[in-house]
């Protein structure tokens, strides 16, 4: 107790916690050291520590700290996993995959680039929320958000083709198309939070986004048909403002045809 016969701060907060532990049924997720969460509740001076590990890709609003922590983040928030692009998953696979739990197939739709053929969701990884939706792009310029049953949450046109792999931060869904627009997408209700140029155009590949705290990094490109990546993008998560561009060359112009890249995804490491 302080002199003034409260609690103090520190003890309010660890009584504050274990209520919070037994009142509510904590996600199983998995911190790096492999610790889960419904272990942390018996950690009283590390929890707040290490659910905010745990929660690092999700949103942080003054005043409701608690409540961001305690959300689940996201299970698969782009191509890899991580923004290290290490595939690593601490889960253990289902053994038998002799066939799915669900199925799902886009609508026929019209094709709405010359050089990408409609051929549907195939240039395409699906990224998995912590609530476990799944979020997936389809070369018709569609971004789709399913349940964790497979049914339709809801559908975003980009008016363009051949989105890029998403990338999931903060409750937000990323990505740029073949035009050369990247928009964020709220992941809750499929409603536009912005949308800007930041290229001449997309890559035509398979490319892939990456989305980190302050930063969503795309492949880009200066060619207007698409093609390889000569540019690389940063833009601020907020409102999609360009932080900076890395011209890798064009592979137009010798000698640097062979500085363009391809089937591009960028990784963070240490910052």
């Amino acid at each position: 107790h302080s002199h003034s016969g409260r609690l103090s701060s520190s003890m309010a907060r660890i009584v504050l916690l274990t209520l919070l532990c037994i009142g509510f049924s904590l996600p199983r997720a998995s911190s790096a050291s492999g610790v889960s969460l419904d272990a942390a509740c018996e950690v009283e001076g590390g929890y707040m520590e290490l659910l905010q590990t745990n929660s690092e890709a999700l949103p942080r609003k003054q005043g409701d700290a608690m409540v961001a922590a305690l959300a689940p983040a996201p299970f698969w928030p782009m191509k890899g996993g991580n923004v290290n692009r290490t595939g690593y998953l601490p889960e253990v696979a289902v053994a038998d995959l002799s066939e799915p739990s669900w199925s799902w197939e886009e609508p026929n739709r019209e094709s709405k680039g010359l050089t990408v053929p409609n051929m549907k969701v195939f240039h395409s990884t699906p990224m998995i929320d912590g609530d476990l939706n799944v979020y997936i792009q389809s070369t018709t310029g569609y971004v789709y958000s399913l349940t964790p049953a497979g049914e339709l949450r809801w559908e975003f046109d980009t008016g363009a083709a051949n989105p890029g792999n998403l990338a999931l931060l903060d409750g937000a869904v990323f990505v740029i198309t073949s035009d050369g627009s990247a928009y964020s997408i709220d992941a809750a209700t499929g409603a536009q939070l912005w949308g800007h140029k930041i290229a001449e155009s997309a890559p035509s590949d398979t490319f892939s986004a990456a989305a980190t705290e302050g930063f969503v990094i795309f492949p880009a490109t200066q060619e207007t048909m698409g093609g390889a990546s000569t540019d690389i993008v940063a833009v601020r998560p907020s409102d999609g403002g360009i932080l900076w561009r890395y011209s890798q060359g064009s592979p137009r112009i010798l000698p640097h045809w062979d500085e363009a890249g391809y089937n591009q995804m960028p990784a963070v490491v240490d910052n």
